[in-house]
């Protein structure tokens, strides 16, 4: 099982705390600080799982996961 993830969160020590934890458990953290940063990683990379806090400014998380899907 490829283990890699992509976070996505606008508030930097709430991204840095699942990104320690997740690593801590052997997964390859990509990491992004908004939904229209977080859709370009995700187009490049197509991580099996993304993670994706829902209120933030610019795209939010349920726009996000609508064009991921």
């Amino acid at each position: 099982m490829e283990k890699r993830v992509l976070l996505i969160d606008d508030e930097k020590p709430t991204l840095n705390m699942f990104r320690l934890m997740l690593a801590a458990y052997g997964y390859q953290v990509l990491t992004a600080e908004g939904g229209d940063t977080g859709f370009d990683i995700f187009a490049a990379e197509r991580p099996p799982l993304v993670i994706t806090d829902i209120k933030m400014p610019g795209m939010d998380g349920i726009e996000l996961l609508k064009r991921v899907k």
